[in-house]
């Protein structure tokens, strides 16, 4: 396993973790990734979860982790850390804006799977476009550029399906504002089952018990999730893939943890 496999390996296992309350920039695990950095708690966290991973998962990050983006921009540009593509445990970064660690990229050379902190005020899995007009940008420290995985991911993406879910959609608004005011009228037990959601024509979210599971970058990663998943819910659930489509996906703001 390279430096970067490892420092993935780390990151996927919080994936879920999430902010108490919602919407507070806090929580068991927020607070801690942020308290080595001496800025007190409840601010954006993404930066704060990008430098813990790398120093659980043991490697050396070499300074390029910050709670600022842009900064930790300006860091790697100095250092000669910025790559033209992503590799297991590389940086991606939107300078200014938000980062997270890659898990896995496709062959056809558009997107990446990537673990983020402070995505949708929790530790997340997102399929990211990058390229030209994408804003995204690849750092990583020697240990993880110098170590390559030796192969890129393959061309599918694995799914679990929960068949007995039934999930409602609410929507859409045509601004953030006025889907955030709808889901802060629900009662808490509503607020707490919401996934917030950006479509072609507008801001909307699901409401009620999750469906669709993923992606995940491997089958054996899948199936592990779906055997505990199942064993949770207390009732079987499908398994499935789709192959990896060179249409990029849709990078939504609202995905993202806001960060300087």
């Amino acid at each position: 396993m390279t430096p970067g496999e490892r420092v993935a390996r780390q990151a996927a296992k919080y994936l879920g973790v999430s902010e108490v309350p919602p919407g507070s920039n806090r929580g068991p695990d927020v607070d801690r990734w942020q308290r080595p950095w001496g800025m007190g708690y409840g601010w954006p966290w993404c930066g704060a979860y990008v430098a813990a991973m790398y120093a659980e998962a043991g490697v050396d990050v070499q300074d390029l982790a910050h709670p600022s983006t842009a900064v930790m921009y300006e860091r790697a540009k100095a250092r000669g850390a910025v790559i033209p593509r992503p590799l297991p445990g590389a940086i991606i970064l939107w300078p200014g804006t938000h980062t997270g660690i890659c898990a896995d990229y496709s062959p056809d050379g558009r997107t990446v799977v990537a673990y983020e902190g402070n995505a949708g005020d929790a530790v997340r899995q997102r399929t990211r476009a990058f390229g030209p007009g994408t804003g995204v940008v690849f750092t990583a420290p020697a240990a993880v550029r110098n170590n390559p995985a030796g192969k890129p991911a393959r061309a599918r993406r694995y799914y679990i399906e929960d068949t007995a879910a039934v999930p409602v959609f609410r929507g859409p608004w045509r601004t953030k504002a006025a889907r955030e005011r709808v889901i802060r009228s629900l009662p808490r037990h509503r607020r707490d089952n919401v996934r917030r959601v950006r479509t072609p024509r507008g801001f909307a979210f699901y409401e009620g018990p999750r469906r669709v599971y993923g992606p995940w970058a491997t089958k054996a990663q899948r199936d592990n999730a779906a055997r505990v998943l199942a064993r949770r819910l207390g009732r079987t659930v499908r398994r499935y893939s789709e192959a990896v489509t060179p249409r990029p996906a849709i990078i939504t703001p609202d995905d993202m943890g806001k960060t300087t």
